[in-house]
């Protein structure tokens, strides 16, 4: 994939309408069990330490994002996904090359495949939440040293 074939854009606070309706589609059609809902991003959005990085392709359609937490020392992030037709092009690396000036944490869920993903980003896993989640899975903490 070429760089002209998508942009990248970064937010913080209010989240557009435009925005919050695409983040939605993706949540509803893309994750089996997830917490996020409309008014689970709008409390995130009004969070003072959150931020949003858009991926959006040629026509602003939302192909990539991460939410994620600037707190005063580290980071933690909150989601991150990447469109399946868009995969293997190293834009969740991208992502990731926004927010490499602080140490990064997150969780993620023993059964996801994603745990591949930051392992080849250098995140280790440092602690275990277990049967943390509805479907009795582990929630795996990651972090990643800046």
């Amino acid at each position: 994939m070429s760089k002209k074939q998508y942009k990248i854009n970064k937010y913080y606070g209010n989240i557009k309408q435009k925005h919050l309706d695409q983040l939605l589609d993706i949540e509803k059609k893309e994750f089996n069990y997830s917490k996020f809902n409309e008014l689970s991003f709008i409390d995130y959005a009004k969070n003072k330490d959150s931020f949003y990085i858009f991926i959006e392709d040629k026509e602003n359609n939302i192909i990539g994002y991460m939410l994620y937490y600037d707190l005063k020392y580290e980071y933690e992030i909150y989601r991150i996904y990447i469109s399946n037709k868009y995969r293997h092009n190293k834009l969740g690396s991208k992502l990731l090359s926004y927010i490499s000036d602080k140490n990064i944490f997150l969780e993620v869920s023993s059964k996801n495949q994603a745990q591949l993903f930051y392992e080849k980003n250098n995140f280790k896993k440092i602690s275990i939440r277990y049967k943390y989640y509805n479907d009795k899975s582990d929630a795996i903490i990651y972090k990643k040293e800046k």
